[in-house]
């Protein structure tokens, strides 16, 4: 699907990152990480090359405009022509507005908007080099609806729905789509009987969180051709949970207040 086609994928890090390197991969992609952590970046191109894909990798910041300028230098050295970017900043700091810092607030614009703002504008110049080009944000369905569990991230990934709209108006010009993936909970099958994930599980009708694979896995269809007519869309991967008013759910499963009767 995606052979003889490069792919940017920052931070690799992240889970929904490490995800989408390694689908890509799967797929035939060349890959190009970003990630603060030299280690990180070093582990994953090992542990893709042995698999016999061509991967390169730098450590930088990629949210930071001279760190992303600098590791776009390095890609264009390596594959002049990018055809896809997949931004999977994520910065998470759970507090409430009044007992939160500024600093957190900052940071939090500073990696989950502004981030994939920089990212998309130091890469644009190799997307333009292909033929065809997609961008792809891994963002959160709480910038969609609000967390107020988490307010910080809500706010600050509220921008990159309309960001995703302006962007793949701005960039079809130049064949280059721009769709987000707006994920809910996710974590490891590992993770699941966490009891903190226990309210927003009771929440999904599909009952778990989501694999970050199964993350990857919207992205990869979003960046191929088989969503060559797709762009300034966010397609929300949350098992179901915003498909449905929320607290029925749990107030069904409970007998308390019933939807409709059983026979």
């Amino acid at each position: 699907m995606f052979e003889n086609k490069a792919i940017a994928v920052l931070p690799a890090s992240v889970d929904a990152g490490h995800a989408c390197a390694l689908e890509f991969a799967r797929q035939g992609a060349d890959v190009f990480l970003v990630d603060r952590s030299q280690n990180i970046v070093d582990e994953l191109c090992a542990a893709l090359r042995a698999q016999g894909v061509a991967v390169h990798g730098v450590a930088a910041d990629p949210a930071e405009p001279a760190a992303l300028a600098a590791a776009v230098e390095a890609c264009a050295a390596w594959r002049p022509a990018l055809h896809a970017l997949v931004a999977c900043h994520l910065d998470i700091d759970a507090v409430s507005i009044e007992a939160s810092s500024n600093e957190a607030w900052r940071r939090s614009v500073d990696v989950n908007l502004l981030g994939p703002v920089f990212a998309t504008k130091a890469f644009l110049p190799l997307l333009k080099q292909a033929s065809e080009a997609a961008v792809v944000y891994i963002s959160s369905f709480d910038g969609i609806f609000g967390n107020p569990k988490l307010p910080i991230i809500s706010t600050a990934k509220g921008g990159i729905a309309p960001l995703t709209h302006v962007a793949g108006n701005e960039f079809a010009r130049y064949g280059i789509r721009v769709n987000t993936v707006a994920r809910g909970m996710t974590a490891a099958p590992e993770h699941d009987d966490n009891p903190r994930f226990a309210p927003m599980i009771a929440e999904t009708p599909l009952g778990r969180p989501a694999r970050p694979a199964e993350i990857a896995s919207a992205a990869r269809f979003l960046a191929s051709a088989d969503a060559s007519y797709i762009t300034g869309t966010v397609l929300v991967v949350d098992g179901g949970r915003t498909a449905i008013t929320q607290g029925t759910r749990r107030m069904d499963a409970s007998g308390a207040s019933p939807m409709w009767s059983r026979t």
